[in-house]
């Protein structure tokens, strides 16, 4: 009977090894960690690829999950990237106050942010008379992983945060004949602040996903691109271009 015991014992010492490292090395691999699927030769996963694209497209889906009913919730808002700080950097941004979804922000967990860049329809026809394929759709998006923390305890950004958001997405409007600093007063712009909340997401995690046909030759490649812009697609033709030119 102890014999048999023991045997039981062995064995379950044995099993909770097993599956306390494979907890173990889940927890601490970020490739075993819940992500969309990717193909290889779809994958980017450069930084400074990654931090243009996001410059170029700032405009992101924040996703975050509501604590208590695990549902989640999106807001639709710009951002700002810092390269400098932390392993992969910090997203800026705000949402109005009315927005509860930076409620959810001040919990441990994780949070997901979707950059869009350009996508386009792929007909079979792009492909004649060399191959044949599927209809398919291209496109390139960024997903970042990340912690949020409040800019400040009450929210409130501070005014070189703001000063470096709107700076950014004006300067392509900015002339002699207009500057936005020059129509607000100090006590403009703090009541304008006290209207929103500002945070930072440390990034955990970033990577691109870029579907251009890297599976295909050069030459199939270009008949695509070729394809794209007859159809007038022509912000992911230009992508494509651009992105696979650098391999030629």
């Amino acid at each position: 009977m102890l014999s048999v015991i023991y045997s039981l014992h062995s064995i379950a010492k044995f099993l909770y090894r097993k599956f306390s490292n494979v907890q173990l090395s889940t927890s601490n691999s970020s490739s075993l960690l819940p992500h969309s699927y990717t193909a290889d030769f779809n994958k980017e996963e450069e930084l400074d690829t990654l931090y243009n694209f996001i410059q170029q497209y700032g405009f992101g889906t924040l996703i975050a999950v509501h604590p208590d009913s695990n549902v989640p919730v999106a807001s639709h808002i710009p951002f700002l990237i810092d390269k400098q700080t932390g392993e992969y950097g910090e997203l800026i941004a705000h949402v109005a106050r009315n927005n509860e979804i930076y409620k959810y922000l001040s919990t441990n967990s994780e949070v997901l942010v979707i950059f869009h860049g350009p996508h386009g329809y792929i007909s079979p026809q792009f492909y004649l008379p060399s191959h044949i394929n599927v209809p398919t759709w291209n496109y390139a998006n960024v997903h970042v992983y990340g912690k949020a923390i409040l800019d400040t305890p009450s929210g409130i950004p501070p005014q070189d945060v703001m000063n470096d958001l709107i700076n950014f997405y004006e300067e392509k409007y900015m002339t002699t004949m207009w500057n936005w600093s020059d129509y607000y007063t100090p006590e403009a712009l703090l009541s304008q602040r006290k209207s929103i909340v500002g945070f930072r997401i440390r990034i955990t995690r970033i990577y691109g996903k870029y579907k251009l046909s890297q599976n295909k030759t050069r030459d199939i490649q270009k008949q695509v691109i070729h394809g794209l812009k007859n159809t007038n697609q022509l912000d992911i033709a230009a992508f494509m271009e651009n992105y696979l030119e650098k391999d030629d």
